[in-house]
């Protein structure tokens, strides 16, 4: 909260991005941020990626723990969300 008043403070354009955007749409994000900076598109790559599977019980060994621990709270369905299945 502190971090985003101050952004807000500063009274400047601003493009809020999300992570879960790259992964499901990464070429229509790259284009909310060029258009936002002005300039022209060009169909870009990162020099980064995703190696785990957004599959959280492909890359976390102790799942079902953690499932229980986070039972009845907000966060209970964040582990079975996933927004790219593996091919």
């Amino acid at each position: 909260m502190e971090l985003e008043s101050f952004v807000k403070g500063l009274h400047l354009p601003r493009l809020d991005l999300f992570y879960e955007e790259i992964l499901l749409d990464e070429s229509a994000l790259r284009r909310r941020v060029f258009g936002f900076l002005g300039v022209p598109y060009r169909n870009t790559r990162a020099q980064t990626f995703k190696n785990t599977s957004d599959d959280l019980a492909r890359s976390v060994t102790n799942l079902d723990e953690l499932r229980r621990l986070y039972a009845g709270t907000r966060y209970a369905r964040m582990f079975d969300e996933v927004l790219v299945r593996d091919a």
